[in-house]
């Protein structure tokens, strides 16, 4: 008795279409799942670079704040251009975020839609000393996120 070693034909038709079947399956997810991380990582990079300009003001004792900006040294743009974080006192910039990822938009509500500053005591106020409570929000597809600033200048990220 002769014993062949390998495939024969049939078989690896039916092994390429039932694996085609399971990647066509897979893909949608897959796009789903890299949207979904674009618009959690864009509002966890905000909530991180907002509690780093908090942090800076009490460390500091001076106002510290961030404002969007298309060129990484003035306010300037819109958030979806990206924003930087800087002291007020002496125009140093603390840290850039570039561009958001096509697709992605990122708006804030009317009391932070230009800047967001931090005091030395860790509140958030306006240059005419109005309270900046606020609302960033973050989209792209199906998914939002929030980071909601609180009346006490606390960052928080939520789910829609």
């Amino acid at each position: 008795m002769i014993y062949s070693k390998g495939f024969t034909l049939l078989e690896l038709l039916f092994t390429i279409s039932i694996s085609a079947v399971l990647l066509s399956l897979s893909v949608p997810a897959f796009t789903q799942m890299i949207s979904r991380n674009q618009v959690l990582s864009t509002a966890n990079d905000l909530l991180s670079d907002i509690q780093l300009a908090r942090s800076e003001a009490i460390k500091s004792g001076n106002r510290v704040s961030i404002c969007h900006s298309n060129n990484s040294e003035t306010c300037s743009g819109s958030w979806s251009d990206g924003w930087i974080v800087y002291r007020v006192d002496n125009n140093v910039v603390i840290t850039v975020r570039g561009k958001m990822p096509r697709g992605l938009t990122l708006k804030a509500n009317s009391k932070i839609k230009d800047y967001l500053s931090y005091l030395p005591s860790g509140r958030a106020r306006s240059n005419s000393n109005a309270l900046q409570n606020g609302t960033f929000t973050v989209k792209q597809d199906d998914y939002t996120y929030r980071v909601i600033i609180a009346n006490s200048g606390r960052p928080r990220v939520k789910s829609i």
